[in-house]
């Protein structure tokens, strides 16, 4: 095993950006140790490349699932709709007899 190395730089979180075109804006430019954060990726300057480069995710491990809400108000009732339009009259039947089968029926009213 090697000798242990010098302490190497710290890194400053400074802010956040919707965009990255949103911080090269803002910085085109940067020091060692500076970061900006966008949408959880950090982006640190770079003495090497004089850019902002990305460093990755910034996220911490999962939380503890949170506890159910209160149940909320109960909605007001909803309107009965209005009723409907009348329809028309049907036509009338008459039920004038009945008959065993229908050869009795036309044998009853041949020639009507």
């Amino acid at each position: 095993m090697g000798p242990e190395g010098p302490v190497g730089p710290s890194v400053n979180i400074l802010g956040d950006y919707p965009s990255y075109e949103k911080l090269i804006e803002e910085h085109p430019e940067g020091d060692i140790g500076e970061s900006y954060l966008i949408d959880g990726i950090c982006y640190v300057w770079s003495e090497t490349s004089s850019d902002w480069v990305s460093a990755g995710e910034i996220k911490g491990p999962k939380g503890d699932k949170g506890d159910t809400g209160d149940t909320g108000p109960k909605g007001a009732d909803g309107k009965d709709g209005k009723d409907g339009v009348d329809g028309a009259d049907g036509t009338a039947v008459n039920i004038m007899g009945n008959y065993g089968t229908y050869e009795d029926l036309k044998e009853e009213h041949r020639g009507r």
